[in-house]
């Protein structure tokens, strides 16, 4: 897009070449019949616009806004740069825009290499996020926690764990993570726990209360499911399953 002589509003943002060809990529996926007419009329025929999509709606009654912007901006860039940006260049700046102003609204992210594919996928359902509060709590007084957890990335693939040791106040005794080679998820769960095992003991620690986001590691412990290796049973210890794990390091 470069500037030219005599040059007008209406020239700059609805009737040269360039310009109305890029209200032609956007206006045949908005399904708006509308020939090249004066900017008012096209921007009052977009604002008025009914789509019954509310993220539809909602990108059609901006997409005006966007569109003009980005092609003032490609018009100054073609006066004091002397760089003219392409039909391609400018919608994809323009696309650019509107996933983020999507994203931001509607907390719903939206890759899509066209606008066509774009809005073809704004009318499919948002995902539905479920939000679970988790927390840890304190064991009773005088009994230390420890929570492990390992994971695997491939099953089998590299795996890793980790684990805390707190206090029944919830002071953090020792911490801990560590990488273990190639296993399957469940092997790095209890490799972790083992792992724990062996720190609490070195530090002293022998009367702990564990807790495993495992439930197939703690029916394995509770001997409620076949174990597929040896593991030997510990009196002193107790096992619990809890929700999610707690030590990030695991999933490194």
């Amino acid at each position: 897009m470069t500037a030219a002589a005599g040059e007008s509003i209406e020239r700059i943002f609805s009737t040269g070449q360039l310009t109305v060809e890029i209200w032609g990529v956007f206006r045949a996926s908005c399904s708006i019949c509308l020939p090249a007419i004066s900017l008012r009329e096209r921007l009052v025929t977009w604002w008025l616009s009914l789509h019954s999509d509310a993220q539809r709606c909602h990108v059609v009654s901006i997409l005006p806004s966007f569109i003009c912007w980005h092609i003032w901006k490609a018009r100054n860039k073609a006066i004091f740069e002397g760089v003219k940006l392409t039909r391609e260049e400018i919608c994809h700046g323009i696309l650019r825009d509107i996933s983020a102003a999507v994203e931001i609204k509607f907390h719903h992210r939206i890759v899509a290499q066209t606008f066509d594919r774009f809005f073809e996928r704004l009318s499919q359902p948002l995902p539905v996020h479920r939000v679970q509060l988790v927390k840890w709590q304190a064991t009773g007084r005088g009994i230390l926690s420890l929570n492990t957890d390992g994971c695997s990335k491939g099953n089998p693939g590299m795996s890793g764990g980790g684990g805390i040791l707190r206090d029944s106040n919830g002071q953090v005794l020792v911490a801990f993570s560590v990488y273990l080679g190639v296993n399957t998820s469940l092997r790095a769960e209890a490799l972790a726990l083992l792992m724990g095992f062996r720190v609490c003991f070195q530090q002293g620690f022998v009367q702990v209360r564990v807790q495993t986001d495992s439930l197939v590691l703690v029916g394995i412990l509770q001997r409620r499911f076949q174990c597929p290796w040896l593991i030997r049973r510990e009196d002193h210890v107790r096992v619990y399953h809890q929700l999610c794990s707690l030590p990030q390091l695991a999933r490194g």
